[in-house]
């Protein structure tokens, strides 16, 4: 007989992952540990975040752990909660770039957070919808990443303007959710400290592949000797992505 997944176990596995992650991406870390083994440590992290995020009862205990820490600071709920309103609606300015039925996904638990009669009921409510925003941000940075760096006919519209525009709000909110929440983002610190860095990695990227291209063209007092490609300084490459869902539902055609 199969052995059941011990969900609570793997929860418990990731907070001390992430810990061991937070104290080795630090000067003294840096210091006794390759910049390689700390990034794998973060990346490992994330999988198994993602991973547990499929599990209805993992997301509920770390919105409980989430909620702790918005309860606990001044101001916590209040700008997450904004900062993610302010992402779905994002998402509903950028129809073509997103499913139809993604907004409304993450406005939920709208009807729960309004019915909270107390700061920590509130605070866990806020908490399952901010998971929800950092799972289609991230899913958002990957997939306009993948467009410029990689490109690809599927991503032709997440290449231009409108992928940089989505991008460039729902980075200016997650920005103000870092800010807001700061450590009280417990369990999902580590997970939004490197999203914020890749969305503002990303959020200077304003042109697209053709326009990145002509630029890379120019001359350079700095170029490289012949035979080498200068890739050193060029993003990371990413594997395709898919434009963000969270439901089976039609794509909704760009008038």
């Amino acid at each position: 007989a199969e052995t059941p997944l011990r969900i609570g176990l793997v929860v418990s596995s990731l907070t001390s992952l992430e810990t061991d992650a937070r104290v080795y991406d630090s000067d003294s870390g840096r210091a006794e540990h390759a910049p390689d083994l700390i990034a794998a440590l973060a990346d490992l992290a994330e999988t198994v975040r993602l991973f547990v995020g499929q599990y209805p009862r993992a997301r509920e205990i770390v919105a409980n752990q989430v909620a702790l820490g918005l309860s606990e600071t001044a101001g916590a709920v209040d700008a997450a909660e904004a900062a993610s309103a302010n992402i779905a609606q994002a998402a509903a300015a950028h129809p073509a770039l997103v499913e139809t039925d993604v907004p409304d996904a993450l406005r939920e638990p709208a009807a729960a957070i309004a019915a909270s009669r107390t700061l920590g009921e509130r605070a866990k409510q806020v908490g399952l919808r901010l998971l929800t925003s950092l799972n289609f941000a991230t899913d958002a940075a990957n997939t306009r990443r993948a467009a410029v760096v990689v490109g690809g006919a599927g991503l032709t519209a997440w290449s231009g303007y409108e992928g940089y525009a989505l991008i460039d709000s729902v980075g200016s909110n997650i920005e103000h959710i870092g800010v807001g929440v700061g450590a009280a983002a417990g369990g999902v610190g580590l997970a939004l400290g490197k999203l914020r860095k890749l969305l503002a990695e990303l959020r200077k990227w304003k042109s697209a592949p053709e326009e990145k291209a002509k630029t890379e063209k120019r001359p350079s007092p700095k170029a490289p000797p012949e035979g080498e490609t200068g890739e050193a300084n060029s993003p990371p490459k990413q594997r395709k992505a898919t434009a963000p869902r969270t439901k089976s539902a039609p794509k909704k055609k760009s008038k």
